[in-house]
């Protein structure tokens, strides 16, 4: 269809249009997503709930190098709360404590949500995480209180636990799903982690067992308070039942606080980014971000010795190899990249003389033949601002286009910003101590027409 309506149109930007319109059923591959908060409940891969309790380190998550382990802490006889998550994967090991988050490695951080190199997403707090994993990695050998996927070669089959912990065989059900019984004896308690192998150290994770307390009957006259105050969504049945259950209205501020998190969590990305194997389409590109027609260059800072000043800034001040003023003064090459300093975030941005839609962003190491391929590694991660901004700007002021991605090689490689995007101010915060060259922000500089009694015979290919 996009073909056709090029040719019949004469438009190479039906092009664009073909894309807006498919972004959303080509390209995305499948997640799985698990969620657990609060004292503890789990909603597993296969969308089941379970509440598993205990005491200690637990594993969520666990797939070849790549594992995220919870702390169960008990605050009452068979009743724990989830009070600490470590992830480790190839690059390093990133732990979420009430104290603060603890982070090595390759894992780029956007607010509280975490990017893996596998392609794994964090987000969450200590008390409240929620895990997207790309389902095509996850066939067959994840393990852990999320529970299963096996691929099936028919859309996958998701193994929970509700099929074989039933009411029927004596399994107590609370909340929607199995708590305490066989489930956890059987099914939670295999997932926990043998202290000598646990991500979270004994001091991060404390699981002496709490002073025996008498049975409690139950308080069905705190309902009508519980159904008042408890947090509406997810966590209302939760916190009803905990609440009736343990006779204990402190359960409606825990859950506040827990479920609270998914209101602060940072958005899913915007948009997505696509690189174009083949280089730009054909057509008349009109590079914004060029110093000369008014774009001013900003960053955290330069690496120092390869710029004077190395601190933040705006403008064209700073004079070295890798200063932050080079990103956009329409020079490639290693002698005029941008190497980033100490600070953190580590970001280099331009801000725009006025806002304008942008197609296509463009970026290397070392846009030169044959140039610098050293310090390449990590990962990239695209923002934008709809007004004016700079070094000076709020993290939280920034919108993440897309997800984190990669440059392929040293020299300049274009990606496709699917939809486009009207900005006025744009930064691409770096992992690590990757540099970049030149950043080109693109946009259409017209419509092609074909002249009369002639047709578009050349399409934009990876041939051409």
């Amino acid at each position: 269809g996009c073909k056709a309506d090029v040719v019949a149109l004469c438009d190479i930007t039906q092009i664009d249009v073909a894309r807006e319109a498919c972004r959303d059923r080509d390209g995305l591959e499948p997640r799985l997503t698990c969620t657990t908060w609060g004292d503890p409940h789990v909603t597993m891969f296969s969308d089941e709930k379970a509440h598993p309790m205990g005491r200690g380190t637990y594993r969520l998550v666990e797939i070849d190098d790549f594992r995220i382990h919870v702390c169960h802490k008990p605050i009452r006889p068979q009743i724990s709360v989830m009070a600490g998550v470590a992830i480790q994967y190839h690059g390093g090991v990133v732990k979420i404590l009430p104290s603060g988050v603890y982070k090595n490695g390759s894992v780029v951080q956007v607010g509280n949500t975490f990017t893996f190199p596998g392609g794994e997403v964090v987000r969450g707090s200590h008390h409240r995480l929620t895990v997207s994993v790309p389902q095509s990695r996850y066939a067959e050998v994840v393990m852990g209180l999320c529970g299963e996927y096996r691929d099936d070669g028919a859309g996958g089959i998701l193994d929970g636990v509700t099929e074989v912990y039933t009411p029927a065989s004596g399994q107590p059900f609370r909340w929607g799903g199995p708590h305490l019984g066989l489930y956890q004896s059987k099914y939670a308690e295999a997932q926990k982690v043998p202290e000598a192998e646990a991500l979270l150290t004994r001091t991060e994770c404390p699981y002496e067992a709490p002073e025996p307390a008498p049975p409690v009957p139950g308080c069905p006259e705190l309902l009508p308070q519980a159904e008042a105050e408890c947090p509406v969504g997810e966590c209302y049945d939760n916190c009803k039942g905990d609440v009736v259950e343990m006779c204990d209205l402190g359960y409606i501020d825990r859950h506040k606080e827990a479920c609270g998190d998914r209101e602060e969590l940072d958005p899913e990305p915007e948009g997505s980014l696509t690189l174009a194997k083949a280089g730009l389409p054909p057509g008349q590109w009109i590079n914004e971000a060029l110093q000369s027609g008014g774009a001013e260059p900003f960053g955290s800072g330069s690496e120092t010795g390869g710029c004077t000043p190395n601190g933040p800034g705006i403008g064209d001040i700073g004079t070295g190899v890798h200063c932050w003023r080079n990103i956009n003064d329409g020079r490639k090459g290693d002698a005029h990249s941008w190497c980033p300093g100490n600070a953190e975030p580590k970001f280099v941005g331009i801000r725009l003389p006025r806002p304008e839609k942008v197609s296509w962003i463009g970026v290397g190491r070392d846009g030169t033949p044959g140039g610098r391929t050293d310090r390449t590694a990590g990962a990239l991660v695209l923002q934008f601002t709809t007004k004016a901004a700079d070094h000076t700007t709020a993290d939280g002021e920034w919108t993440t286009y897309g997800r984190p991605f990669a440059l392929p090689s040293s020299s300049t490689s274009y990606w496709w910003l699917d939809p486009p995007v009207r900005m006025a101010a744009m930064r691409i915060l770096v992992d690590g101590d990757t540099c970049l060259d030149e950043i080109e922000l693109l946009r259409s500089g017209y419509t092609p027409v074909c002249p009369a009694g002639m047709t578009w015979a050349r399409l934009w290919s990876a041939s051409s």
